[in-house]
């Protein structure tokens, strides 16, 4: 009996013992401003680790799966001083709020011995502690977020977790419009508390609060709450060898809500600041294929062209930007900026294009020399208004307006040659001067009833563009034909296209349980377009531009109206472990063409779609989830591939659109799975994202195998190509995008793994002969970065991408390239504040075409010196490109051609460069800040 009493004591006494419990509560300052990313360490009296995590956006935190027992709770955050208390745990505890109290000891003579929680997962949103990651003292905010696994920053692009950043938020509101890189380069790495990554969802989700799965990466930065008043900033100035010069400087203005921000920056050695919005109706909205020294390969070009490396050309650049961000009273929060930017562009490139198509009896190849200058002077304006009448009815109006002015001019020398053959040539310049404008509105109202779950929303879109000009050509054409033949264009050009559109969506509500929601939506929208080219040929008998030429002259006018009505549920609760959503719209569309001239067509069709929506994300835990996503959308043709008018800018590369067109349907799914160890300090993200495509826009391309009559007045010259937009089956793209980032204690250092893979088969036609392209691409890359000190900085990072494009029509050629960069980074600061710094990368091509693969290093060194007080100045010598083998190599891969450019680039200079930091803060404002950011959807 002794013994059953003692192991039934024994079995009692383990129950007891491996019960665990929760510590929960929430960190506040002085003044009740919630700390976020504050370090919660549970110890045990053995002055070990038990468990740490970090506090929340509402300064909350959990410490879980504690068993009983006696510990030390301490608290700790850079400027206050640490916490601790004595814990005793026999059940769940709620220790409230603590406070801290600043700490008077200056942040500099701080010594941080224990590890910061480097990042943690709330709910869909990752974010990193900027504690655990050091910069040197006058690092930005693009050197922190560098740091952080799964981001990178390549040719001014920032990526996130394998998706391009589009916007970058400050206490979650905008900043400087939707410019990420003016954000990113305006505030100082030492202001930041916290980097949030998240997908943010559409205005309209926003609005409703039901995902539409319309999503895009933002980055929010939430500042440090001792640091949100006060002026920071920096001013600076450089001169060096051969007039090479760059002035400017940035000022941050905070008082609490209200924050002030101006940026200006003037230079000639390609420091470029100018989102797409710069470039606005200059490419892509004529049917000509070149403006302004601009590329457009297919029919039109595309804002793309301007926005890849910094170094494509020698850049002179004129910005200044001014944003500004405040509250009118406990219900008005406001956001405006304007942007100017004046770019001067000299060019230089050379093209080898090899043609696929064996069909045409030789081996083609087109080679082009291109010389081009642009001047684009634009201005953009945006402005949000958020008012609040009460907690049940808000009112959004957004106005945005852009302004452009470009002229350019281009020289080219083209030819192509088959089997060494040379069987023609053009020698041409283009010249243009255009304008253009563009304007948004959006008025949005959202009205929540007592009701929970009930709501109506409704909101107003419209816009309108316009883009006007004229352009000049002048061209010398030989073709190499039994016998030679040459000609001559002398052309002047007439641009005129304008469009409107508008658009009304509302949205209804309705709980039907506690978890789950009815909504039913209703869209219509109207979109006018008028496009307007007149071409002249030169009239010697008058001696002016007089004779109009038919077959380059086009007047046509597109309408696309489209009404939607649908329904959906939305189950689950944010917080919950499964929220789902599911719809289906009920679309009809039609597509109005009017041809006024040179003669009279019209052609209508009508479009009847079902448009499925359906959205599931679990939480396996609060740092643990899976989300999933399928949509379907309509894309109609634009105005530059419906407007039927040859572009021969070009003569050996015409250009025209189709009006017979219809609208493509785009067909979505993506999984992404988000993993934060908060104990170990590590992050794993995974997406796998595809698409497919009915009626895809492809590409028909024609190339002459004898001298071809297209007009009347055109003729295609034997090797000549016609490109021209055509509707095609079998349009497929798949990607995936692993990261894996944590911290190797052993050498102070972050270490981060990533995978990419893209899959793309595209469709197209070249001689009537269907080609399905596809193209795989897979990548593997991995960054080391420093987290030493403050004075020792260092990151070295590698990246490998194999590229293979197969064809399935025989005869195509099949091609394979491997691309290598590596790089490296160093800043030291040593003995009497000097500071070093050196940028070391490896470019490496293989499988180009012959003369263009590239085997170089770009190296950059400074050397400087801190000094004044607090050491605010710095005067550095720097040496850009320091070897001089500078270059820049690209290769596009089309279902018709294979291309390589070469773009000249700026090589070798020395510049002497002043620095000054402006650092001033006072007293936080005792208003309770509002931060994190505003989240739509489920």
């Amino acid at each position: 009996m002794k013994i059953l009493i003692s192991f039934i004591f024994s079995l009692i006494s383990v129950a007891i013992f491996a019960q665990t419990y929760t510590i929960s509560g929430q960190i506040v300052e002085e003044n009740n401003i919630t700390v976020i990313g504050a370090n919660v360490t549970l110890q045990t009296p053995q002055d070990s680790i038990f468990k740490a995590v970090a506090t929340d956006t509402n300064g909350k935190y959990q410490l879980k799966n504690v068993p009983q027992g006696a510990y030390t709770l301490k608290v700790s955050y850079i400027g206050f001083q640490t916490f601790y208390q004595r814990v005793r745990v026999r059940g769940n505890i709620n220790l409230g709020e603590i406070k801290l109290s600043v700490d008077k000891i200056k942040l500099a003579e701080i010594e941080i011995v224990e590890q910061t929680v480097a990042a943690v997962q709330n709910e869909d949103t990752t974010e990193f502690n900027s504690n655990a990651y050091k910069t040197n003292p006058d690092a930005n905010a693009e050197d922190l977020i560098k740091k952080m696994p799964g981001v990178t920053v390549t040719n001014g692009k920032i990526n996130a977790q394998g998706e391009e950043v589009k916007e970058v938020l400050v206490d979650g509101k905008p900043f400087f419009g939707n410019d990420p890189n003016a954000a990113l380069k305006t505030l100082p790495a030492e202001v930041i508390q916290k980097i949030q990554i998240f997908d943010k969802e559409s205005e309209q989700a926003q609005l409703t609060g039901v995902s539409d799965g319309q999503t895009s990466k933002t980055i929010n930065i939430i500042t440090k709450s001792n640091m949100r008043s006060g002026e920071f900033g920096k001013v600076y100035a450089g001169y060096g060898y051969e007039n090479r010069y760059q002035a400017g400087g940035n000022i941050n203005i905070f008082n609490g809500d209200q924050r002030i921000s101006i940026i200006a920056q003037s230079n000639n050695v390609n420091n470029q600041n100018f989102s797409s919005d710069d470039l606005l109706g200059v490419l892509g909205s004529s049917g000509k294929g070149r403006r302004g020294g601009g590329r457009g390969r297919q029919s039109g070009g595309s804002t793309n062209d301007f926005l890849v490396n910094a170094q494509n050309g020698i850049i002179t650049t004129q910005a200044f930007g001014i944003n500004y961000t405040d509250e009118w009273g406990e219900n008005l929060e406001v956001t405006g900026s304007y942007f100017f930017n004046l770019s001067n562009n000299n060019a230089k490139q050379k093209l080898t294009r090899s043609f696929l198509d064996d069909d045409i009896d030789f081996n083609q190849i087109y080679t082009e020399k291109d010389s081009s200058y642009s001047r684009n002077i634009n201005h953009r304006l945006s402005f949000r208004m958020d008012y609040k009448f009460d907690e049940f009815k808000t009112l959004t109006i957004e106005p945005r307006l852009s302004i452009q002015q470009n002229e350019g001019s281009q020289s080219i020398f083209g030819q192509n040659i088959a089997s060494s053959d040379l069987l023609n040539s053009t020698n041409y310049d283009f010249s243009s001067d255009l304008a253009a404008l563009n304007f948004t509105g959006r008025v949005s109202y959202r009205q929540r009833f007592e009701k929970r779950g009930r709501s109506f929303s409704v909101s107003l879109n419209s816009g309108y563009n316009e883009s006007d000009g004229n352009s000049n050509l002048y061209s010398e054409n030989s073709y190499f034909t039994r016998p030679e033949l040459s000609d001559t264009l002398d052309q002047f050009s007439n641009l005129e296209n304008d469009s409107w559109n508008i658009s009304a969506r509302a949205m209804y509500t309705e709980p039907l349980t506690r978890k789950s929601i009815l909504y039913l939506d209703y869209n219509a929208s109207l979109k006018r377009t008028n496009a307007n080219t007149k071409t002249y040929d030169f009239d010697k008998t008058i001696n002016n531009y007089n004779d109009l030429n038919t077959s380059l002259s086009n007047e046509f006018v597109s309408d696309y109206f489209t009404q939607r009505a649908g329904l959906g549920m939305r189950y689950g609760e944010r917080r919950s472990g499964l929220s789902a959503v599911a719809g289906v719209g009920f679309q009809w569309s039609e597509l109005t063409n009017k041809l006024i001239y040179p003669f009279e067509d019209n052609t209508n069709r009508s479009f009847f779609n079902l448009i499925p929506f359906a959205m599931a994300k679990y939480r396996f835990s609060k740092t643990e989830n899976l989300r999933f996503y399928y949509r379907a959308n309509t894309n109609p043709p634009s105005i530059t591939q419906l407007q039927k008018v040859i572009n021969n800018s070009n003569p050996l590369q015409l250009t025209t659109g189709n009006p017979d067109l219809e609208q493509a349907v785009q067909h979505q799914l993506s999984f992404r799975y988000n993993k934060t160890n908060t104990a170990k300090s590590s992050i794993f993200y995974a997406a796998f994202n595809t698409e497919f495509h009915q009626n895809h826009i492809a590409n028909n391309t024609f190339i002459a195998n004898r001298d071809t009559m297209i007009t009347s007045e055109i003729t295609l010259g034997r090797g000549g190509q016609l490109i021209q937009p055509i509707n095609l089956a079998g349009y497929f793209k798949t990607s995936t995008f692993l990261t894996y980032g944590f911290p190797v204690k052993a050498i102070k250092s972050n270490l981060n793994f990533n995978f990419s893979g893209i899959y793309v088969s595209a469709p197209g036609l070249v001689n009537d002969i269907e080609n399905q392209s596809n193209t795989a691409t897979a990548g593997i890359g991995v960054t080391l970065s420093s987290n030493i000190s403050e004075k020792v900085d260092f990151t070295l990072t590698s990246t490998s991408n194999i590229n293979n494009s197969t064809n399935t029509a025989d005869g195509f050629v099949n091609t394979q390239y491997f691309n290598q960069v590596t790089s490296g980074t160093l800043n030291l600061i040593f003995g009497n504040n000097w500071v070093f710094k050196t940028e070391v990368a490896h470019n490496y091509y293989d499988g180009l075409t012959d003369g263009f693969n590239q085997n170089y290093v770009l190296w950059n060194m400074s050397l400087g010196k801190k000094f004044l007080k607090n050491e605010r100045g710095d005067l550095r010598l720097t040496v850009f490109d320091l070897l001089n083998q500078n270059t820049s190599i690209s290769r596009n891969i089309t279902n018709a051609y294979i291309e390589d450019i070469e773009t000249i680039v700026l090589q070798r200079y020395l510049m002497l460069t002043f620095t000054y930091d402006i650092r001033h803060f006072g007293k936080a404002p005792e208003k309770k800040e509002r931060e994190g950011r505003r989240r739509g959807g489920f």
